[in-house]
Parts: C-alpha cells; structure tokens; sequence
C-alpha cells in the first residue's frame, strides 16, 4: 500500500485536530510574524523613546554652528560690516565646511548675514531705515498678538512669562547675550500663547531681525531697568486677562525701545 508522506496530513486528520481544539481560542501564528519583526527592529531610527530623546537633546553640527555665529552677531561680537570667511570661521569653531556653510544661508534668511554676489558673504549693516522698518512691523503685529494672548494663555503659561522677567532681574549686567535671550523667549512666548501660528512666525522673524538693535539698547542700564518694568507690566494686563491693558502695554513697550535706539544711534 501506498503510504502519505508523514509531513502531509488528510482532510479527515485536519477535522479531528479541529473538533479536538473546538472552544479553544486558536493560538495566533505569532511565530512567523515575531521573527522579522525583531530582525528589523534595531534598523528604524530613532525607533525607542529613549534613543528619540537622546537625539532630540544632541544638536547636530549645523545647529551648532548656527547657534555660536548668531550669538556672536546679535551680541555685536562680530561687527556690522563684517566680511565674514566660511573658512576662517570653520577654523574658529573648529567644524566642518558644510554645517558652516548651512549655518550661514540659514542666518541669511533672518537677516543676520548678508550674501553678495561674487564678493562673499558680510553681515549687514544696522541701518536707520531697517530699524523703522521693524519697529512698524512689531507695532502692528505685537499688540494684537499680546491681546489674543491675554484671552488665550493659560495661567502655567502667564508664570512662565513672569520667571523670565525674575530671571531677566538676577542676570549679571554684563550678560547680554543671555538677556536678549530671554527678551526673545518673553516675546516669543506671548506670540505662542495668541494660538495663532502665522502670528507667531512673523514675531520669531521680527525678533530675530530686532536682535541686534536690542543688543545696543539694552546695554544702556536706564533702558535694561525699563524694558524689565515693562514687561511686568505686560505680565499684569495678561493675569487680568485685559485684552485692551495688554495692546496698550505692549505698544508703549515697542514705543520705549523705538525712543531709546534713536537717542543712542
């Protein structure tokens, strides 16, 4: 007689395995499914929370590079009227050409480096006309900003902005870079907290194309004293949740830094 192979089974043997199993949740095929899984597992990047945020906290190269060449222009380290060398500025941070070079067509895009065509790259000069520019600009944009702000925020959000004012107060006075920082931060947290993103986008460009006019009129001490009264005063209209108080102190703000760059310019 022949025999069946010993791997094949008949379509009586398949019933008898099922009615011996009925009732019994069938066992998931699991097998064939874990053993590719756990084989591509370790090629998705970033696939584990932890290596997610591991990632997220370390900068990479450009980002450096970004971060250390803005600083040194908005703090006028680095003067208007600069020529600016990618090659010696490589040598100075001690980082590759492109993350350089990135570094530079970003910091273009705010306004803080100037591209000439076949003569190289410079940072722009601080010009009367710009500064008026953007003072009418952030008139415009900020006080509305400010007033949806004051119907938005949350209160977490309104006592995040008065520790940047306290942190404002305890900064040395010769810290300047780190109070534009958190001028920038106070400005920026208000244009979030109005819930409206195109708004917040143009207060980021006015604040980072304001950045350098800052650096000259918050090292004047009288005007570092009144920009953080009056950013308490802001701070006040928004716990009140007084949309025309916050407008009004907003401009008045904008009013006092356009009074202060004038006088020293």
């Amino acid at each position: 007689m022949h025999k069946r192979p010993a791997a094949e089974s008949s379509p009586k043997a398949a019933a008898r395995s099922s009615r011996g199993t009925a009732g019994k949740t069938p066992a998931p095929k699991a097998s064939a499914a874990k053993a590719p899984a756990t084989k591509t597992k370790p090629r998705v990047p970033f696939s584990g929370r932890t290596d997610l945020s591991a990632a997220a906290r370390r900068p990479n190269q450009a980002e450096i590079a970004y971060e250390r060449l803005k600083a040194a222009i908005v703090t006028l380290v680095i003067a208007p009227n600069t020529p600016l060398n990618e090659a010696m500025i490589c040598d100075e941070l001690r980082l590759g050409r492109t993350p350089v070079h990135q570094a530079c067509h970003r910091l273009a895009l705010e306004g803080l480096v100037q591209i000439v065509p076949r003569k190289g790259m410079l940072v722009p000069p601080l010009s009367m006309d710009d500064f008026l520019d953007l003072v009418g600009a952030r008139r415009v944009n900020e006080p509305a900003c400010a007033a949806l702000a004051a119907e938005r925020m949350t209160d977490d959000e309104i006592r995040a902005l008065a520790a940047i004012v306290s942190d404002s107060r305890r900064l040395p006075r010769d810290d300047l870079g780190a109070l534009i920082a958190l001028d920038q931060r106070f400005h920026e947290g208000i244009a979030a907290g109005a819930r409206n993103r195109v708004f917040a986008g143009i207060v980021k460009n006015l604040n980072d194309r304001s950045a350098r006019f800052w650096a000259l009129s918050l090292s004047n001490e009288t005007h570092r004293a009144e920009t953080i009264e009056e950013h308490e005063r802001i701070v006040a209209a928004l716990r009140k949740r007084d949309t025309d108080r916050a407008a009004q102190a907003m401009r008045d703000h904008i009013d006092s830094f356009a009074r202060t760059f004038s006088q020293l310019a």
